[in-house]
């Protein structure tokens, strides 16, 4: 039995079939592009102090490590208004903490190649990193 594809049909002695082929998305293509984003906008000439590639790598960082405003938190408050507040208040801010990171995490590194807000690539969240809290 032989076979032959023509036109998007395959053609058998008994008739017709149609093939169709789909589009499949690739995850490394996806990887790759955000890769060759990442390095065109860290290698463009900075606009100010900061560059869009520290911009990136930030929201990258906040993204992957919000979790640690939670103990930062706790400790900036307890260093500042003592440990009864910073159990209790400085828990609360820092539960709300992980979040703000997370959420300003996305935001830069979807904005990496822009300088906005405030004209330029400075940070949004003060300090900029979350292992910033115990470097004192």
């Amino acid at each position: 039995m032989t076979c032959k594809q023509q036109n998007g049909f395959v053609n058998f002695a008994a008739g017709k079939i149609r093939v169709r082929r789909r589009l499949r998305f690739s995850g490394i293509g996806a990887v790759a592009l955000l890769i060759l984003v990442l390095l065109s906008t860290m290698f463009a000439p900075p606009v100010s102090a900061e560059t869009a590639g520290d911009k990136a790598l930030r929201g990258l960082a906040n993204i992957l490590t919000g979790v640690m405003a939670f103990p930062g938190e706790i400790y900036e408050t307890w260093k500042k208004d003592g440990a009864a507040v910073g159990l209790t208040a400085g828990t609360a801010r820092g539960l709300g903490m992980i979040v703000a990171r997370e959420l300003v995490g996305v935001f830069e590194l979807l904005t990496s190649p822009v300088p906005w807000p405030d004209a330029g690539y400075r940070p949004i969240l003060k300090p900029a990193y979350t292992w910033e809290y115990f470097q004192q």
